[in-house]
């Protein structure tokens, strides 16, 4: 593959695993249909034998293959990330509203299917579970604006008492009443981590995760979490703590990339994206809710959603 510094292997490993941050990097064309594509093209993969690549989509047409009508590799990285970010924006302006990713791609001007990968390869989450996020993290401003939790939960989008305690147990790790109060009554259990992109601090309780920060100070990042619950009984429990700092550590150093106006908001998608996959080439921790111990981590019952 002339003009890239990737090998034909590596181009072709990245087809089978559908690698969308490798989009514009190259395409691969195949000769049966005479059709070339994006790596992360969802369609069926073709025989080995029958792709070549190309650094661009200028070459690949060059040599009579036409684009993909699924995956659009002749159009720029860059308008989709644009459309991405339209569409991240209609959902943060609107967070007591559920948009399909039809709806949604029919606003910004991208397929459903297009839409969706462009979403997560730029967010590292669902347009859903974006929403998601950002609805929690919006209900705990106003918690500790002093809103009461029936109004934080409305500010917040949230359409019912369900919805709020259904999010509340992937992100807040105690009932929404008892974060209000500044997690009085629970023991939470925490450690922090240094890493390639600052020192992280993670916090659960028998329930589950319920703060993950980032700073360059770690001794401020513990602060802020006496801050927040500041009726809690806090614990350094890096042997308990270990198996999730581990699990965010590693979605946060190899998470997406982010538009610069939004890298802070980008850390809390990664990390809740951390907290609802299993973790990369490791196993989901086991256990709870129950007290936390050097094997066991509290469960946490996050979903990961596909759709929006």
């Amino acid at each position: 593959m002339d003009g890239t510094p990737f090998s034909d292997d590596r181009a072709w490993r990245a087809v089978l695993q559908r690698d969308a941050r490798l989009d514009g990097a190259f395409v691969y064309a195949v000769r049966t249909t005479g059709v070339y594509c994006r790596p992360s093209c969802p369609a069926r993969r073709p025989l080995r034998r029958n792709v070549v690549f190309f650094a661009a989509a200028l070459e690949a047409e060059g040599e009579g293959y036409r684009a993909c009508a699924r995956c659009g590799p002749d159009a720029p990285i860059a308008r989709s990330d644009q459309a991405a970010r339209r569409a991240a924006a209609i959902l943060e302006n609107r967070l007591s509203s559920r948009f399909t990713l039809k709806r949604l791609g029919a606003l910004v001007g991208l397929s459903p299917s297009y839409l969706q990968r462009t979403f997560k390869h730029l967010f590292g989450l669902s347009p859903r579970a974006f929403q998601d996020a950002r609805r929690l993290a919006l209900f705990k401003e106003r918690v500790r604006a002093g809103d009461s939790v029936a109004s934080a939960a409305y500010r917040a989008g949230y359409g019912s008492s369900r919805g709020l305690y259904e999010s509340a147990r992937s992100g807040l790790g105690m009932t929404p009443s008892r974060y209000r109060r500044g997690g009085n009554g629970e023991t939470i259990r925490f450690a922090t981590r240094a890493t390639a992109k600052g020192h992280l601090l993670l916090a659960m309780t028998e329930r589950g995760v319920c703060a993950v920060t980032k700073g360059k100070d770690p001794a401020r990042l513990v602060g802020e979490l006496r801050a927040e619950f500041r009726n809690a009984r806090l614990v350094l429990d890096a042997s308990a703590v270990r198996p999730w700092l581990a699990c965010v550590a590693r979605q946060v150093e190899g998470g997406p990339r982010a538009p610069p106006d939004l890298k802070e908001s980008a850390f809390e998608f990664e990390v809740w994206k951390a907290l609802c996959s299993t973790p990369r080439g490791g196993v989901r921790p086991r256990g709870g809710p129950r007290t936390l111990g050097p094997t066991r981590g509290a469960r946490l019952e996050g979903r990961s959603r596909s759709a929006s």
